[in-house]
């Protein structure tokens, strides 16, 4: 007989992470102030209740090549409350108030939504058209990131006349830049009436006060204000951590389990390089770029989870290029329990040179070790 561990059809690297729900949630003003540098974990039991899983997936992301997560394509999984759901987004943030367009210092002109035809009101009446390209710009001061790590930040704006690309540039508190020229692409919103869009962009930084500054780029278009959210995703539970295989051409799936409580995700890495990730929408899965995996060379490589505080979570990839499967163990018939009315014969072509006959009504046992927990394939 042979056990092994099932194969999945879906493409990329599959793992499913097992957590331990909580009977009470951990209010958002509650966490402890964020680590800047997370300790590598220590081994712990498995235990498990509900399932969350990471995949592989061609996604909207930025990848791996592109350097630091600073743009990551996100769903909203504010809907996660903690009294009702467990695993990720288990703490329902909030967003800050807005920070008026007009209200910020600019070169731009101010205008009122009544005499520029939108559809939608804005925040409070009134807003600021950027004209022509060149050197335009509006900064906001004074951006409070309250607890680090990934940061949702919403610019309500308009681009009626087709897309527009601007750049966005983030300062210190003493107006050092520590994020240059991230893209904001400003997707055409419509025309004729002209209606608003919120463009988000997601930030990897630490607790602190920020500026903002949109400049220097592609002109027609209007802001009306900007606003920020801690990103929403936490894990709570007791988990472990196992390898996983990662076959290019027939992905398997294997268990992963990690050792985190309360800790904000800020994002993934492998082997130091930040890979890309999405959330379902259903806000039970992790979605990695394809791209970043389908580069891994064959071999072991580590996958990094970084939370806001305590430990980040370390396991093992294995990347293999052909269509191999996890190793299988094999229970030799003759070795098991048997029982009245079965006998073991000799036959050369048999495995280990001997098989199981029974010849009337009988019965043998098997006694087989699964090494996690999962689904596996049983072969007679």
């Amino acid at each position: 007989m042979n056990f092994k561990k099932s194969v999945l059809p879906a493409q990329g690297l599959i793992a499913t992470i097992l957590c331990i729900p909580l009977l009470t949630g951990c209010p958002s003003d509650s966490k402890p102030a964020p680590q800047q540098n997370p300790i590598p974990p220590t081994s712990s039991s498995a235990s498990s209740a509900s399932s969350v899983s990471i995949s592989s997936s061609a996604a909207s992301t930025s990848d791996s090549s592109s350097g630091a997560a600073s743009s990551i394509a996100a769903t909203d999984c504010s809907n996660f409350i903690a009294s009702t759901k467990t695993g990720f987004g288990n703490v329902e943030p909030t967003y800050s108030a807005w920070f008026e367009a007009e209200d910020a210092t600019h070169n731009l002109i101010i205008k009122t939504e009544a005499n520029e035809g939108f559809e939608e009101g804005t925040t409070n009446g009134t807003l600021l058209r950027m004209e022509q390209s060149g050197k335009l710009f509006v900064h906001w001061d004074n951006l409070v990131i309250k607890q680090g790590g990934l940061t949702e930040i919403v610019i309500k704006g308009a681009a009626p006349w087709g897309t527009k690309k601007q750049k966005l540039s983030i300062f210190n508190e003493v107006g050092v830049k520590v994020i240059t020229d991230i893209a904001l692409n400003m997707e055409s919103s419509g025309d004729y009436p002209k209606k608003w869009a919120e463009y988000k962009v997601y930030v990897d930084l630490p607790a602190g006060n920020y500026s903002l500054e949109v400049n220097d780029d592609w002109g027609y278009v209007f802001f009306d204000a900007l606003r920020l959210r801690d990103q929403t995703v936490v894990l709570d539970g007791e988990l472990n951590v196992t390898q996983v295989n990662y076959v290019k051409s027939n992905p398997a799936s294997m268990e992963l389990t990690i050792n985190y409580n309360h800790n904000k995700l800020i994002g993934f890495d492998i082997d130091g390089v930040p890979v890309a990730y999405e959330f379902n929408a259903s806000c039970d899965h992790i979605v990695l770029s394809k791209t970043a995996l389908m580069t891994l060379t064959e071999g072991n490589h580590e996958l990094h989870a970084i939370f806001n505080q305590g430990k980040d979570f370390v396991t093992t990839v294995l990347v293999t290029d052909n269509a191999v499967v996890p190793a299988e163990r094999k229970y030799e018939a003759e070795k098991q329990s048997i029982g009245l009315g079965v006998s073991v014969k000799p036959d050369p072509t048999a495995s280990n040179g001997s098989f199981i006959s029974n010849e009337n009504s009988g019965s043998m046992e098997f006694l087989v070790t699964a090494p996690e927990k999962g689904q596996y394939d049983i072969k007679m």
